[in-house]
């Protein structure tokens, strides 16, 4: 992305900061990052600290972006755009504020081409990944990609990373808890049914709010099915895009 001192990027659906403020002391340029979700911005203000006067963050829908047209020199969006309910619609906005020439790359969660729909069983994986991680509906890379082009970008490059990845150890190893840290216990077959006892126990005591436990069994079947999706090979959550605001492009 040619990123250096004096640009200002935009990251979209920015999370608690880390990979904007990492890229800030790298590359020296400014960051706004945006989250609709004020308690993440208050966490990620401890992690700007050190690059505060370079990043900052705004509160808002990125469906809405409340920054005027052409004011932003690039734009990343890392595992985002996945909860946008209309990718072409938040595709569009991102070009808004984009000049013409602008560089914007994403990192996404993406139904692969060997998804078949009228299969059940990856139509039940599909499911449960949306279910277990509150995404709507996933979208294939072909979408992705046509929805970029709908919206104005020149697809730059794209391709999957899962591709390319060390087939020992895939994207999902970790979600098995095969690791072998304190960090993979909850992620265990042992660790879970631990931590559903200890979840049922605590609602019984109202120490965690009722339905706890109810949102630990989502997030588990989600991640079961994320590693059925990488297995079978038809979710990757590492689709890589770069694309240009054309030069021409009218502001």
């Amino acid at each position: 992305m040619k990123l250096e001192p004096g640009m200002k990027v935009l990251d979209i659906g920015c999370g608690v900061g880390g990979p904007m403020a990492n890229l800030a002391r790298y590359c020296g340029a400014s960051f706004v990052g945006l989250n609709n979700n004020a308690y993440q911005i208050e966490r990620g203000l401890k992690n700007i600290r050190d690059v505060q006067s370079l990043c900052s963050f705004l509160h808002c829908d990125f469906m809405q972006i409340p920054q005027a047209d052409a004011s932003y020199d690039a734009a990343i969006a890392i595992e985002s755009i996945a909860h946008a309910p209309n990718k072409r619609l938040v595709f569009e906005e991102i070009w808004r504020i984009l000049h013409p020439g602008a560089l914007f790359a994403g990192y996404e969660w993406c139904l692969t081409e060997n998804y078949d729909p009228h299969d059940a069983e990856h139509e039940n994986i599909k499911k449960k990944i949306e279910i277990g991680n509150g995404l709507p509906d996933i979208a294939s890379i072909s979408e992705v990609n046509l929805a970029l082009d709908k919206a104005g970008f020149e697809l730059v490059e794209g391709h999957d990373v899962a591709e390319s990845q060390d087939s020992e150890i895939p994207w999902f190893d970790a979600l098995r808890g095969w690791d072998f840290s304190l960090s993979s216990i909850p992620r265990t077959a042992i660790g879970r049914v631990a931590t559903h006892g200890v979840l049922r126990a605590g609602e019984a005591l109202k120490i965690f709010p009722q339905g706890t436990h109810k949102v630990s069994m989502a997030l588990n079947n989600g991640a079961n099915s994320l590693i059925s999706g990488g297995e079978i090979g038809i979710f990757t959550p590492m689709y890589y895009f770069l694309a240009r605001k054309p030069e021409t492009a009218n502001i």
